[in-house]
């Protein structure tokens, strides 16, 4: 196979698109231990980092200065957060079902209703909706 041939492979298989790649080279160059290798060369790095980083913040935390970073940085990652979920109603909030869709997550996200009940419910009604608004034409 061609390096295109198995980017795009990566890209249909469920999961992280490098990690897929990565075992895919892998295993073409050396077999299973290739492949192996291959993904642990790519998520041991960055999980050592992130283990690290956090165990250093945690320590640091303590230290008010440090505290209040921490807090001005879950204020903005919150405010982008935000910012991102206006943008998209923009786009998605296009009718009354949509709407009505929406409407229902978030009461019951609100009611702590559990997450795999709300996807398993909202999630079919939304791709049924996207699936009806294709076949109709309407976008």
């Amino acid at each position: 196979m061609e390096f295109h041939e198995k980017l795009a492979l990566s890209q249909a298989l469920p999961g992280v698109n490098v990690v897929n790649l990565t075992l895919w080279l892998g295993y073409s160059l050396r077999g299973t231990i290739g492949a192996l290798v291959a993904v642990f060369g790519t998520i041991l790095p960055p999980a050592v980092l992130i283990v690290t980083a956090g165990s250093f913040i945690h320590k640091a935390a303590d230290a008010p200065l440090v505290a209040q970073f921490l807090a001005g940085v879950a204020a903005a990652a919150l405010g982008f957060s935000i910012n991102m979920g206006i943008r998209a109603a923009r786009h998605a909030l296009v009718d009354v079902a949509s709407l009505l869709v929406f409407t229902l997550t978030v009461i019951g996200a609100f009611l702590h209703v559990p997450l795999v009940l709300i996807v398993g419910a909202m999630g079919p009604v939304s791709i049924g909706l996207a699936y009806w608004r294709l076949r109709h034409g309407k976008r």
